[in-house]
């Protein structure tokens, strides 16, 4: 696999972990404890396609529930967002993501990676190169989505957290 399809890969991998970071951003002030929750999210990328890729080495059968654990997860997430988000009718949020929120984000999101990482030893492809790629890949594009969340949030507050849940 050249070095381009993984870029272009791993690229797609991490988009749903910028939308999680946009989410979260529309609900985190910046800060300290937004990039903490962005670097937890790039975090479970890294230690799931890590763990993919180990696994992809071993076995193939245990990897086919991964994808339907991440949706549940997703699924479970928004839910709760958009209940949250109608409690409180017009009033503003805390500003109180918490990290244990960006933990349960970070997993439910980075659960592809672990099946990339999977296909990615399947192919022969090395772990390191991969790897860096996606830390660097995704510590970007989650830092870019706390940005353009903490934006939008400033913006379309209780409309951008209706969409963000659904």
């Amino acid at each position: 696999m050249r070095f381009s399809e993984q870029l272009l890969l791993i690229f797609g991998l991490a988009m749903d972990g910028f939308a999680a970071s946009v989410c979260m951003g529309v609900s985190m002030p910046a800060g300290p404890q937004a990039a903490a929750a962005a670097a937890v999210v790039t975090a479970f990328h890294v230690v799931l396609f890590a763990a993919g890729h180990l696994l992809g080495a071993w076995c193939a059968p245990a990897a086919a529930a991964a994808p339907w654990f991440g949706a549940l997860l997703l699924a479970a997430m928004g839910a709760n967002m958009l209940r949250e988000t109608l409690a409180a009718g017009d009033e503003e949020p805390s500003g109180t993501f918490g990290l244990r929120r960006a933990a349960a984000l970070g997993l439910s999101t980075s659960v592809d990676a672990m099946t990339t990482g999977f296909s990615f030893a399947l192919l022969s492809v090395g772990l390191w190169m991969p790897l860096l790629l996606v830390a660097a890949v995704m510590g970007t594009l989650a830092a870019a989505g706390m940005a353009a969340g903490r934006l939008l949030g400033a913006r379309f507050r209780r409309g951008a957290r209706l969409a963000g849940g659904a």
